[in-house]
């Protein structure tokens, strides 16, 4: 069991791990605990866990997260949770996904680093009101979504995107959009 790459826990209405839970399991890749009762997430839930790739802990009920000892971490999920303030050093990561939160306030410690490597980042169906396109510019994002927010696009939000190629955005923002910005695919879904 030392060797196993991948663990699904979802749907088992978990509600709390023990802080040595996957102790031992230095080779797990992808851990998946989509739907169960996890409000508090802590760092030393996933210690051990230095080859942890991917994490999705959608629909579990997260209020609070802390994910500092998952240095590898790439693809995280935290879709359809009850965040509503996100702010990690999570630099090594290629996806994010907060969509579907009552995030308010999104910092960017998380992503800052010079060498960033966010390609796809989920921000639909929040509450934000404000998100710093200027941070946004300096990542190599490719994919963005960001439907059903509380702000308006401006005819220079997208200027200056080195390699975004697709963004979700609410139909009535679609067309005018488009012709603003040809390179880039803008739709209702991905």
């Amino acid at each position: 069991m030392l060797n196993l790459k991948t663990i699904f826990l979802s749907n088992n209405r978990i509600s709390k791990l023990e802080s040595d839970v996957f102790k031992g399991l230095n080779s797990l890749t992808s851990l998946g605990l989509i739907n169960n009762n996890l409000s508090i997430i802590e760092s030393e839930y996933f210690n051990g866990l230095i080859n942890l790739e991917k994490l999705n802990l959608n629909g579990c009920n997260v209020k609070e997260i802390s994910l500092s000892s998952l240095p590898n971490l790439k693809i995280l999920d935290l879709g359809s949770n009850y965040i509503n303030f996100f702010s990690q050093n999570l630099s090594s990561l290629l996806e994010l996904y907060l969509t579907n939160n009552p995030l308010k306030n999104l910092t960017y410690p998380l992503i800052t680093s010079d060498n960033s490597k966010l390609e796809i980042l989920g921000i639909s169906n929040c509450q934000l009101k404000f998100v710093d396109f200027e941070i946004l510019r300096n990542y190599p994002l490719q994919t963005l979504g960001i439907t059903t927010n509380f702000f308006n696009f401006t005819n220079e939000t997208f200027n200056g995107f080195k390699s975004l190629k697709r963004v979700k955005v609410d139909l009535i923002d679609v067309g005018r959009l488009s012709v603003l910005f040809p390179t880039i695919s803008f739709n209702t879904s991905f």
